[in-house]
């Protein structure tokens, strides 16, 4: 008699850390993320990071100062997070002391071999193409902003975090609100750039499963603290971009007869020779930003909500 074996593969979520998350005053807690939620999600962070440590000096020294836009922009979206220099030095630490073969998250270079792609990005397609597709994203994202600035590195690593969102398709943003009651840098990054951004009630059905579930993968990692924290205030967000998924734009990888395969694996992309969408597409047009606070909201138990009720 033969016996049938079926093994069942459930996709791992994917998330990719708000930069303000990770080089902001809460960087420390990205760093412990990264070690521990790292085991039970896909954890995605942007290149930028790599560009930042880089040149730590400079950018500690010469970009604390508020940034501003040429579009007008109401006066609380004109600051940009300060960059917190302990966290800096902790992520110095980290690609210093460690393997980053062996961290656990992803991200995007200049080229193949400047990146760490998980398998699943290799299925179907290749890499070669979803590296261009991030480029041509996060190239037609700039050229919606207007920034004046888009060397400051938080601002860039914002902008490469959505464009980022838009190439993986199905990620969330694991963001930080600056208090309770404010929405996200990242949101209000967004909202000043024009585009769409929603808050998402936490009673909403929907943000039920997925807030649920993530807390529940939170406490298996071992971070409940973080979910109870009244210091870090956590949010997610999710990008609908739905000219990313348009195949009339998706780029072919660069076939180079010439070039052999180690040479293709190494060459970095330059943005003047990437192939152009055509130009009825606005790849950014319709794009809406829906977001919704993670943290745990306090909840009365049954015997303090029945001594409560009792008269003193």
């Amino acid at each position: 008699m033969e016996t049938l074996s079926v093994t069942l593969r459930q996709q791992n979520c994917i998330c990719i850390l708000d930069p303000t998350l990770v080089l902001g005053k809460h960087g420390l807690q990205g760093i412990y993320l990264t070690k521990y939620l790292g085991k039970w999600i896909e954890l995605w962070i942007v290149y930028e990071l790599w560009r930042t440590l880089d040149n730590t000096q400079f950018y500690l020294e010469h970009l604390q100062e508020p940034v501003t836009r040429t579009q007008p922009i109401t006066a609380d979206l004109l600051e940009v997070p300060s960059l917190d220099q302990q966290a800096i030095e902790a992520w110095e630490q980290v690609r210093l002391k460690s393997e980053l073969a062996g961290c656990q998250f992803h991200w995007i270079g200049d080229a193949v071999c400047q990146s760490r792609l998980p398998a699943w990005m290799k299925e179907g397609t290749t890499a070669e193409t979803q590296l261009q597709r991030y480029e041509i994203l996060s190239r037609a994202l700039v050229d919606r902003l207007q920034l004046t600035d888009i060397h400051n590195p938080l601002m860039a690593s914002c902008r490469d975090t959505v464009a980022l969102a838009a190439t993986l398709g199905c990620a969330f943003i694991l963001s930080v609100q600056p208090s309770a009651d404010a929405p996200p840098y990242l949101i209000q990054f967004l909202e000043g750039s024009g585009l769409s951004c929603q808050q998402q009630s936490t009673s909403d059905p929907i943000v039920a499963i997925e807030r649920d579930n993530l807390h529940h993968l939170f406490v298996q990692a071992g971070l409940p603290q973080l979910l109870w924290s009244k210091q870090l205030h956590l949010a997610v967000i999710h990008v609908h971009v739905p000219a990313a998924a348009d195949p009339s734009w998706i780029p072919d990888p660069c076939q180079d007869e010439t070039a052999t395969e180690q040479e293709d694996f190494n060459r970095p992309w330059e943005l003047d020779n990437l192939p152009l969408p055509p130009l009825d597409i606005n790849l950014w047009q319709d794009t809406q930003v829906f977001w919704y606070p993670l943290n745990s909201t306090s909840v009365m138990s049954p015997i303090h909500a029945h001594l409560s009720a009792v008269p003193a």
